[in-house]
């Protein structure tokens, strides 16, 4: 894989039928140029549908492809952007509502509100 961890050539192919990311860092496996789509089209999603009062959360993120942490970003249940690269490969490390109190995140609660890859089972922890 590009991130440089081995993967048998049949485990790949059942990973990529549900999965975008390597099973062992959740880096994203296939170049920034084609996911860049994707996220286009998951950017407007989210401007299409801002999230009701209720549910607005303000998180701190790391991104799981440029490492860059992200304080402050506006979480939305389809993800969250990384400012840096552009990736909704994020996972959210703390929720801070915008004050000084914080809070950890909700469990299984990354980015995109379940995991990385919009709401697909991660593959961590399986064997192929």
């Amino acid at each position: 894989l590009p991130c440089g961890h081995a993967i048998h050539a049949h485990c790949f192919r059942k990973l990529a039928g549900f999965d975008y990311r390597c099973p062992i860092c959740k880096k994203t496996v296939v170049s920034q140029q084609s996911m860049a789509a994707a996220w286009e089209a998951r950017a407007r999603d989210i401007a299409e549908q801002p999230m009701p009062a209720d549910l607005q959360r303000v998180v701190d993120i790391m991104c799981n492809d440029c490492e860059t942490k992200s304080n402050q970003r506006q979480w939305h249940f389809l993800g969250v952007q990384c400012p840096s690269c552009n990736s909704f490969n994020t996972v959210v490390e703390q929720v801070t509502n915008g004050e000084n109190n914080t809070q950890n995140p909700p469990m299984g609660q990354n980015g995109s509100g379940n995991n990385a890859n919009g709401g697909a089972p991660s593959s961590a922890g399986r064997t192929c």
